[in-house]
Formats: C-alpha cells, sequence, structure tokens
C-alpha cells in the first residue's frame, strides 16, 4: 500500500467514525499512555532502590573490611558442614574476595556459601549473614582467594552465641602484634613481617595485667585484645595481625 493508500484509508476511517467513537479512541490511548508511564515509573523506582540498597550493603562491608572483622565461611550442608575463618580483601559492587589461610579446594566452585561477620556500626556491634555462590577459588598450599558474588541483600543475625571467657594465668605463653600497610597480603609465617610491635607474656602469677598489650577475653569467634591506644594512633599502618601460643 503506497503513502497516497494510506491516507485516503486515513481520512475514510475518521470520515466515517461518530463522536463516541473519537471518546473511546482517546480513552483507549490515555489508558495505554498510564500504563506506560506506571511501569516506567515503577521501574524507575526500583532500580533507584536497588542503587540505595547495593550502596548501604557496600558500605557494611567497607566497614567491617577497615574494622579487620573475621568472616566465617560455611562450605556445605547439614553433617558435611565446614567452617574457615577469613579476611575480607577485596570488595566490588560485583564480587567480594576473601583471604583464607588454608587449602580450599575448587571443588567448591557454584556452590552456596552461607558467610557471617560483625561490624561496629555508630558504636554498636551488629551480626550479619549472607548467602552467595562461590565463582572462583586461587589455591596454593597454605592458602587460598576465595570470590563469592556480591550480595544483594544482608541478613540481620548472628551463627550463634559464644562464652567468652578471660584466660588463666601462665595458660598462654605469647602474644605478638604486627601493625601491616593495608595493602600487604597475610604472611605465611611470622618471619616474613620481622619483629612484632609488641611481644610479651600476659600475666604474672597473681593475673594481674603486667603489659602494653593484653587478652580481654577469648571465645569461639575469636580473641578479644586489649591494647594501649597510644600504639595503634601514632602508627601509619592500618592492618593488624596477631600471633598467640
Amino acid at each position: 500500500m503506497n503513502t497516497h493508500s494510506w491516507l485516503d484509508f486515513v481520512e475514510y476511517f475518521f470520515a466515517t467514525r461518530s463522536t463516541g467513537d473519537y471518546v473511546i479512541f482517546g480513552t483507549v490511548l490515555l489508558v495505554l499512555a498510564l500504563i506506560i508511564l506506571f511501569r516506567l515509573y515503577n521501574r524507575h523506582v526500583q532500580e533507584k532502590y536497588e542503587k540505595e540498597q547495593q550502596k548501604k550493603i557496600l558500605d557494611i562491608l567497607e566497614a567491617a573490611q577497615l574494622q579487620n572483622e573475621s568472616f566465617e565461611i560455611q562450605l556445605g550442608e547439614q553433617d558435611t558442614r565446614i567452617s574457615i575463618s577469613s579476611i575480607l580483601s577485596k570488595i566490588t559492587p560485583e564480587e567480594l574476595c576473601f583471604h583464607v589461610l588454608s587449602h580450599v579446594h575448587q571443588l567448591w566452585i557454584n556452590n552456596y556459601t552461607t558467610i557471617y561477620f560483625f561490624v561496629r556500626i555508630n558504636k554498636k556491634r551488629m551480626g550479619y549473614r549472607f548467602r552467595v555462590p562461590i565463582t572462583q577459588i586461587d589455591p596454593s598450599d597454605t592458602s587460598s582467594l576465595l570470590h563469592v558474588r556480591c550480595p544483594k541483600n544482608l541478613d540481620i543475625g548472628q551463627k550463634r552465641a559464644f562464652f567468652r571467657i578471660k584466660p588463666l594465668p601462665n595458660t598462654v605463653k605469647l602474644v605478638a602484634l604486627w601493625l601491616l600497610p593495608k595493602e600487604s597480603s597475610l604472611p605465611k609465617t611470622t618471619s616474613e613481617i620481622g619483629t612484632p610491635l609488641l611481644s610479651c607474656t600476659l600475666q604474672n602469677e597473681s593475673g594481674e595485667e603486667m603489659n602494653d598489650l593484653n587478652i580481654a577475653d577469648i571465645s569461639g569467634s575469636g580473641i578479644a585484645l586489649r591494647v594501649v591506644l597510644e600504639i595503634l594512633v601514632t602508627s601509619d599502618s592500618s592492618r593488624i595481625f596477631v600471633f598467640s601460643a
């Protein structure tokens, strides 16, 4: 059909329509336009919400990373489940990378893992967890880099409660603390990072704290240390590495 035929059809169509037909036709067009606008608005609101949600999640993860929090990674289900501790070494909107001080087999790739961590927000310590697939594993004999998809949601809550107990005198022989540059990776042995900033026995026979570095308490989630604040504030380093025996 050529241009003249189309013009003739349009002229005939409108010439044979009544006023009621025009009203119906206009109403249909208006409803279609409103439906399209409503869907576009909903898509815009959803995309804006997802961006805000992602920013909140990244802010929480970055805060945990800056606070040198340990992330507990669960592999497997039910009776075969194992847990490993890790440090969050890299954050992107698409992926998280964890440094694990153990060998993790690549068979875990494409499996889902549940990850637990704590972070201090507005002076309150909060527990979070999320479940994501493992996308890549770079293993070595003594450590591994474990990559997972960045979570779209964080659930509030911790895995379990721990008893916190103060060690008895002379039950811990030694604690040593190093301050490492933020970009450095965890050492395989303490000989790689030289002399510690603080290295001391914890208590005398009466249990009295005698040093600038002391253990506050111990639980299943880790060791809480008490350190003289000035030592950390005056240091340019931002990553803490602790060895105990």
